[in-house]
């Protein structure tokens, strides 16, 4: 079992290392599963391939409904967001990795339990709070992704949270 894990780990990690921008998650599940993954392989690098960036901004605007000087609003908005994210990934990542050393949880016995997706459409935009139900070692806990966005993909948008229950 243990062996089959870290298999499979492995082609997640070396899959999104060759392809990063074609990994496409187009389910919550499959955003949620690969979120929890990279913080249980510590691959910062396929943590950071699920977060926002211009380009998948920029597929959003082409597919909604707004006016010209709209997407102007939503498009400047989104350059400082994303300049914030990308710059604080390696921290955020890190801040996830030892508050969970903190609140001993241990990401060799942890298995998801259940992804719970809240789901709405603002302004033609489809986002989604995500909260990642977790066991391990008998203790409960959660990861909450806050109003995720659904690009050709669906991507971290905020600071990722690890709580014990």
């Amino acid at each position: 079992m243990v062996n089959q894990l870290f298999t499979f780990l492995f082609v997640l990690t070396t899959i999104t290392s060759i392809a990063q921008d074609s990994l496409k998650l187009q389910t919550v599940d499959q955003f949620g599963e690969a979120v929890f993954l990279s913080f249980q392989s510590s691959d910062l690098e396929m943590f950071e391939s699920l977060l926002m960036t211009d380009s998948k901004f920029e597929f959003i605007l082409k597919k909604i409904d707004a006016s010209d000087s709209l997407k102007q609003i939503f498009r400047a908005q989104s350059k400082g967001a994303v300049l914030h994210l990308s710059s604080h990934s390696k921290e955020n990542f890190n801040d996830i990795l030892s508050s969970a050393d903190k609140i001993n949880f241990d990401w060799g016995k942890a298995q998801i339990d259940e992804i719970i997706e809240e789901s709405k459409v603002k302004n033609g935009i489809e986002q989604s709070d995500i909260t990642i139900r977790i066991k391990s070692g008998g203790d409960s806990y959660e990861m909450f992704l806050r109003a995720c966005l659904k690009s050709d993909t669906w991507c971290v948008a905020n600071k990722v949270r690890l709580l014990k229950l």
